[in-house]
């Protein structure tokens, strides 16, 4: 079995059996329902047998544009997965964005770094254009991923970990196992 998770607050679990069709949950709200989720997903490989890797995106220790309380949330969400992983004792191997996005040929977001030292008016603008590349760069990964799985339904919430699953799935290490 293959679990990959997307931290975000609107992130998700996604993962994959032998066999068996991916499935994908959103993040789940607590620790405790977290738990629940990937002790579930342990007991079900075990009892068929199959080995388990989990893969959780690596995350930037920056939120654009949030403030404390944003962050500290998004770092809460960040390790929380990951912890109960290790805990569990599910093999983790944390995958950038960027290598994952490289490993399925999706191409980079157009969005651009603005200079410090821009004028106000350089920056409005820089971010009015990252606002909208970003909208179009999520929903090319959400039709990239309604693409690979159309079985599931896709949000944008989910389509980063159906991806990190897909790329996952695609890694010498797990090819051919998960059909």
């Amino acid at each position: 079995m293959i679990i990959a998770v997307d931290p975000g607050a609107s992130g998700a679990i996604a993962w994959k059996r032998r066999g068996l069709p991916a499935e994908c949950v959103g993040m789940p709200e607590t620790r405790g329902d977290a738990i629940t989720a990937l002790r579930r997903m342990q007991m079900l490989a075990d009892a068929a047998g199959e080995p388990l890797a989990g893969y959780h995106e690596k995350v930037a220790n920056f939120v654009e544009c949030g403030g404390a309380s944003a962050m500290m949330q998004f770092g809460r969400n960040a390790e929380r997965c990951a912890c109960i992983m290790e805990t569990l004792g599910i093999p983790l191997v944390e995958i950038a964005p960027q290598a994952w996005q490289k490993a399925l040929g999706l191409g980079k977001s157009e969005r651009v770094k603005c200079d410090a030292d821009a004028g106000p008016e350089a920056k409005k603008k820089a971010r009015e254009h990252n606002a909208g590349a970003k909208r179009d760069w999520k929903n090319k990964l959400k039709a990239e991923a309604q693409r690979r799985f159309p079985h599931l339904k896709v949000t944008l919430g989910n389509a980063d970990a159906l991806l990190i699953l897909a790329a996952a799935l695609g890694l010498p290490e797990n090819s051919g196992e998960h059909a």
